[in-house]
């Protein structure tokens, strides 16, 4: 989970940089409904001829349109636009007459209808990109608490005070790659007699939470309030093959994989399955001399 946690952060970073994007449109629809609402206070109005209407914006299967129009200030033509609020019959009603009425800014000439408000066509933007923002907010907190998990771990192994704990649990993780992967709950009582528990994260397969089981005893480096487990899983198989005797139907040459349980060569020194290392008897004893 530790690696998986380093692959996952950068993943979600992305997820929310890619969520963020919208919320700069947001930002701007945002400026352009207060530049509205100005204009609507303090403008000038004026009759405009409609020019052309389009849609893109759907409420519940019905489209709201805006309207394209121009209009004359002191013998100059200006353009202008009204917001998504019209629905089809309304913009057939306004075509008709030929007319719209709008309000102007006498300084920029912006424009809008003189009518404007917040109404369901043009609120579901703010809608959809409230959405945008709502999730994009749990993806940084996620990445945040993620990547201020992984600076605590790293502190705690660099400079953490190396204890002795006992094994207390395992406890059901998280699912990786289709592996069911488990968390180990251990405890221990510090030099004041008082007592404390933790949990791993979920950084184990079922036989390595078991090695631990077996060992009933591991280190971990502990920092503050931050405990990480230091001893290798693959080390207690290790001992345990050296210590116990094969049960299983095994020859001379062969032994079992103590993390995955794969028949393996003697020779081998890492498991064909799993890539676990392998240590056993024959080769310590040739080592020692």
């Amino acid at each position: 989970m530790k690696n998986f946690n380093k692959v996952l952060i950068p993943v979600l970073m992305i997820f929310a940089i890619c969520f963020a994007v919208p919320l700069f449109f947001f930002v701007d629809y945002i400026q352009t409904h207060i530049t509205n609402q100005n204009i609507v206070k303090h403008g000038t109005e004026c009759v405009a001829t409609p020019l052309d209407y389009y849609s893109n914006i759907t409420v519940n299967n019905t489209p709201y349109y805006s309207i394209s129009f121009e209009f004359e200030v002191d013998g100059k033509t200006y353009e202008g636009q009204t917001s998504a609020r019209y629905k089809k019959n309304e913009v057939n009603r306004i075509f008709n007459n030929n007319e719209i009425i709008i309000k102007y800014d006498t300084k920029t000439f912006n424009s809008i209808e003189a009518n404007y408000t917040l109404t369901t066509g043009n609120t579901t933007p703010i809608i959809i990109f409230s959405v945008f923002a709502f999730v994009d907010l749990i993806f940084w907190v996620i990445v945040i608490i993620l990547i201020v998990k992984v600076i605590n771990n790293a502190i705690t192994l660099k400079a953490g005070k190396q204890i002795q704990v006992n094994f207390g649990s395992i406890e059901p993780g998280a699912i990786v790659n289709g592996v069911d992967m488990y968390k180990i709950s251990y405890f221990w009582t510090d030099e004041n007699g008082d007592h404390h528990e933790d949990t791993s994260g979920a950084d184990y397969t079922l036989k390595q939470a078991q090695a631990f089981e077996h060992a009933k005893t591991f280190k971990v480096k502990k920092w503050k309030n931050t405990t990480q487990i230091i001893t290798s899983p693959y080390e207690i198989a290790a001992e345990l093959i050296l210590d116990e005797p094969q049960t299983k139907n095994s020859n001379d040459n062969t032994i079992f994989c103590p993390y995955c349980n794969n028949l393996i060569l003697k020779t081998e020194t890492r498991c064909s399955s799993c890539g676990a290392p392998i240590q056993n008897k024959a080769k310590k004893d040739k080592k020692s001399n």
